[in-house]
């Protein structure tokens, strides 16, 4: 599979800020463009224009990308989860547990979380945005509302992970 991503850095003291994969098969966009105008480097405060747009400054297109994506990402990463702990049930307690089930108590509890976070972040854009025509925010890479799609990632490896005894 094809994607693109960005690897930010800051520009002075070369500390990583962010990777996001912004593009998979060249062509299908999945960065929302949510977050602030400027970055500010957690280590030496250099501050860097970054191409994400605060809520209000997004078009109705933009702002329905967001939410698509939102709702996406939660039930890929509700279905990834799904089928690990479908997986250990049988494994562990003989109990098979049907796919109905595991939509209704697994992918659509993990998919409003992620709905819900997301929600959280547009409180945030929306907050930054009170007094200023742009925005910024101090971040390092560890940072949840820049490096999200991070997080995401690792969450998808840490369940193919623990998948791994469970299959053999």
């Amino acid at each position: 599979m094809n994607y693109s991503y960005i690897s930010a850095k800051c520009l002075n003291c070369k500390r990583a800020l962010f990777i996001k994969i912004t593009k998979i098969m060249w062509f299908i966009r999945v960065n929302s463009g949510l977050g602030p105008n400027f970055l500010v480097c957690s280590g030496c405060q250099t501050k860097m224009k970054t191409n994400n747009k605060e809520w209000q400054q997004m078009s109705w297109k933009e702002k329905l990308w967001y939410l698509v994506l939102s709702i996406f990402y939660g039930v890929i990463l509700g279905f990834m989860t799904s089928i690990i702990i479908m997986v250990a049930n049988e494994k562990i307690f003989r109990l098979p547990l049907s796919s109905g089930d595991a939509w209704l108590l697994i992918v659509a509890p993990i998919a409003l979380i992620i709905f819900f976070i997301q929600l959280i972040r547009i409180e945030l854009s929306i907050g930054r945005m009170e007094n200023n025509k742009e925005s910024s925010k101090t971040v390092s890479f560890w940072d949840w509302e820049t490096n999200l799609q991070f997080y995401g990632m690792v969450w998808i490896i840490l369940i193919v992970l623990s998948s791994i005894p469970l299959v053999f």
